[in-house]
Order: C-alpha cells, then structure tokens, then sequence
C-alpha cells in the first residue's frame, strides 16, 4: 500500500486586520502594575483610579431644594403687649386671668354655690359665700385683704397719696384721691356698680 504525501502546511496572514495580541501574555503597565489584582488574574484591562470612579458614581441631584419662605412675625410693642392682656370689659386695665376677663369681671373659676357667678377665691367659693380669709380682729367678719385685716382696721395697700392712711380702690389711689368708679350721671360722684352700668344705686 503506498502511502499519500500531503503538502506542506502553509500561514496565511490577514493584512486587513492587525495581529492579535496573544491573550496569554499579560505585561504590567503604570495603571495596570505588577501587584494589582488586575495582573494577578490576568486581565488585560487597565485599572480605573479610584477619583475616577467616586465622581463617576455621583449622581448629580436633579431638583433643587426650594426654599420656604418663613414669614417672620413683627414684634408686639410694650402697649401692644399690655393691651393683649388687658381685661376686655371697657375702662378696666386688670390683667386677664380666663376667657378675656380679669378676677374681678368673672375670670377665673366660678364659685361653687349654685346660681353664683363671681370668681371663686379660696375653697372654690367666691368672698361673699366664705372664700376668703376673715379679718384677724377678735369680732370682724369681714374678709382680710393684706396682713390679715380688712379695709377697715388697715388692711390692702396704703393709698400713694402723702400721708394718707386710706386703703386704695384703684389706680394707687383711695376714695377720696379718685380711686374707684364714679356714677356716670353729670354731677354725681357717687360710686359707680357695674350691674348699674356704672352708674349708682340711685
């Protein structure tokens, strides 16, 4: 049996196309260096710096905060402020303790003795029902304003006028310095009661 000779095996290269580089052979480049875990697995591929990929990363915020626009309250006065807390019966200048009123208009709680409506002092009832304290005089039964006496035997704050003993009613002063309310008729001087509409008994 004679044998068949076969012709020797030729190379042909492709000049269209450039030679591949050989996938095994791997050589270290200043991004890709010898000990960088791109050399060791033999990936050809240069490594990207790490400033590179954190501003790759970031993503730039589509929306802007808006800002809100506070509306800043202007300051009250000194009168703005007082008159704030001002009773809101006309003419008097009481601080207010409840619903608008100050103590003696009804501000407050009420007393607890059905059918009254005046503040409660002491004990839940008003002074007329046995709120307040007595006067500390052996026989006074009536209610001590300061130092434990009542109007008559001192007690209260002594009228601003010089050298009066009197006890004030109102604005510092007494009764006789024009402390308290006046009737409102022309040429009374009367006191005045508020369930009379400032005017007097008469």
């Amino acid at each position: 049996m004679s044998s068949i000779t076969l012709p020797p095996l030729r190379a042909f290269t492709n000049y269209a196309l450039p030679p591949r580089a050989n996938p095994m052979v791997f050589h270290p480049t200043p991004r890709t260096p010898k000990f960088s875990l791109a050399f060791i697995l033999d990936d050809n591929r240069p490594l990207t710096p790490p400033a590179t990929r954190n501003q790759e990363a970031k993503v730039q915020p589509t929306q802007h905060p808006i800002a809100k626009d506070r509306k800043r309250k202007r300051k009250m006065t000194a009168e703005e402020k007082r008159a704030a807390r001002s009773c809101c019966i006309e003419g008097c200048t009481n601080y207010t303790i409840d619903r608008g009123l100050c103590f003696r208009h009804g501000g407050g709680k009420s007393c607890s003795m059905s059918g009254c409506s005046a503040s409660a002092k002491h004990r839940g009832l008003c002074w007329k029902h046995g709120g307040s304290t007595l006067c500390t005089v052996e026989g006074c039964t009536r209610g001590a304003k300061s130092r434990g006496l009542c109007w008559s035997h001192g007690g209260g704050t002594k009228c601003s006028v010089a050298n009066c003993q009197k006890t004030t009613i109102s604005k510092g002063l007494c009764w006789t310095h024009g402390g308290g309310k006046r009737c409102e008729f022309d040429g009374c001087k009367r006191p005045a009661s508020q369930k009379k509409q400032n005017f007097c008994t008469k």
